[in-house]
């Protein structure tokens, strides 16, 4: 466990960064593009976003799997990287001939056009990230050192770049910089773990496993992805302004939630692998807890303190962005548990054919939904489509999940975490009728409802987990301390 626990504080402080970064960046972009700006460049994004999913096909979840059962076979783990390799290499090469021939053909992407340009070299220098290599070996320090280093380039650009409105080619154009920064780096550092090994009949060999993953994928995305798109296509860039700052939002504490459950794929993929099944229990009972533990107050507090957060982070002129961030705040507590019961449970047991039905149902309602209220409701219809479809998708996950394996999840955690929660609520009436600085207010509720939680949960509930977060943060500090002594 020790190694997981390693990888899993990489990984958060790698989630951590995704958030500091932004909360770093978006305050000055989004008032000096306003919401026009920042709706274009987020419409052309998940245009480019939908075909890097079409173009991985799978990869970066089949490759982690694949490449975690052969970690300690060389000759293996290298042929099958080659192949997974190729293969995303020709899905890559029609993707990106798909991608330029529509943004040529269709007059109503003719004014994103400059944009489309930055997207189709994304699209093609994301061929080389090979980020599942590294995740199926465990490499989480690399990647989280790696990132950050780009990330901070990334930071400095964009204050030296980025000046005044219609510099939209600048803010996407440093995005796409760090695509290449980020692949060129891999590449490198790639060579320590596998070598290129031509190979033949490769989509024999990994076709249909990829192609249930690939499915999922695609499917997914209609309501993960492509909201934003459909909601350019169907509405005005101002709602897709307002949409893709809230919907920003809850994807950056969700990427906590991701972060530790890539963590925990490559052993549960070995567990179930070897027939370890009573460890592959014990890590899901851990995984389910700490999910539990932390979206629950995550996605309650987000709601509580929209109105805070869209002021300070996007500026007045988003101001009616807050009500679809509230809409969108109970999603991170269902994404957190698909993961959960999808990815940690269906995934690493090849059952991806009940994951992909599961997907299947939730695209059709995403798009029942988005086309019924997106023309009346604009950003808040996308929003209202997204957490039904992620809830229902949730519902089957679990349903699934829990017949193909004997794991019986320790529902108690979940209200025990909501009662936990809800004092953040009168905690916040309070501090914005006493304090007039929206950062200090945000800094008490915070600490305030942080602290409350923590005392219910450790007191009232007992809860075992939280006392384990306790000896981790201890013990942390006492090797620090002791490392400043010597």
């Amino acid at each position: 466990m020790g190694t997981i626990k390693k990888n899993a504080l990489y990984n958060i402080l790698l989630s951590v960064s995704q958030i500091l970064f932004p909360l770093i960046t978006f305050p000055y972009i989004s008032r000096v593009l306003g919401p026009v700006g920042i709706g274009n460049v987020s419409f052309v994004d998940s245009v480019t976003q939908y075909f890097l999913l079409v173009a991985a096909l799978g990869i970066p979840v089949y490759g982690i799997r694949e490449i975690a059962k052969l970690k300690d076979q060389p000759q293996k783990r290298s042929e099958v990287f080659s192949e997974l390799l190729l293969i995303h290499l020709s899905t890559t090469g029609m993707a990106v001939a798909i991608y330029i021939s529509i943004f040529f053909t269709l007059p109503y992407f003719a004014a994103y056009r400059p944009l489309f340009y930055l997207g189709a070299l994304v699209l093609l220098f994301q061929l080389f990230i090979i980020e599942w290599l590294f995740q199926g070996m465990e490499e989480f320090p690399y990647i989280t050192k790696r990132t950050l280093l780009v990330r901070i380039g990334s930071v400095l650009a964009i204050f030296l770049f980025v000046k005044e409105a219609g510099d939209e080619l600048w803010y996407y154009g440093i995005s796409c910089l760090a695509v290449l920064v980020n692949a060129l780096f891999n590449v490198a550092y790639a060579r320590r773990f596998v070598r290129f090994v031509p190979s033949r009949r490769i989509f024999k060999k990994h076709g249909k496993a990829l192609l249930y993953i690939f499915s999922l994928g695609l499917v997914t995305s209609v309501y993960t992805v492509l909201d934003t798109a459909l909601l350019g296509l169907l509405s005005t860039p101002e709602q897709v302004g307002y949409y893709a700052t809230s919907a920003r939002l809850v994807k950056l504490v969700i990427m906590i939630f991701i972060a530790f459950s890539t963590v925990f794929i490559p052993p549960l993929s070995k567990a179930f692998h070897e027939d370890e099944e009573q460890h592959a229990f014990l890590l899901l009972q851990k995984s389910f807890a700490y999910t539990i533990l932390l979206s629950v107050p995550a996605s309650i507090g987000l709601y509580v303190v929209a109105p805070l957060l869209i002021t300070m982070y996007a500026g007045a002129d988003f101001s009616e962005a807050i009500t679809s961030l509230q809409v969108l705040a109970p999603s991170i507590l269902f994404i957190g548990l698909s993961n959960v019961f999808g990815m940690q449970i269906l995934n690493p047991t090849h059952n991806e054919r009940l994951f992909f039905r599961a997907a299947v149902i939730g695209m059709l309602i995403s798009l029942l939904m988005n086309f019924s209220l997106i023309p009346v409701l604009g950003h808040i219809g996308a929003a209202l489509s997204s957490v039904v479809t992620e809830f229902c998708v949730l519902v089957l996950l679990i349903r699934y999940a829990l017949v193909k394996v004997r794991f019986r999840p320790a529902w108690k955690l979940l209200w025990q975490a909501v009662l936990a929660s809800l004092p953040a609520i009168p905690i916040y009436q309070l501090v914005e009728k006493t304090v007039d600085s929206m950062v200090l207010q945000l800094f008490l509720v915070l600490a305030a409802t942080t602290i409350v939680y923590v005392c219910m949960q450790a007191i009232i509930f007992r809860n075992r987990h939280i006392f384990a977060l306790f000896d981790l943060v201890k013990a942390k500090v006492g090797g620090a301390k002791n490392g400043l002594k010597h």
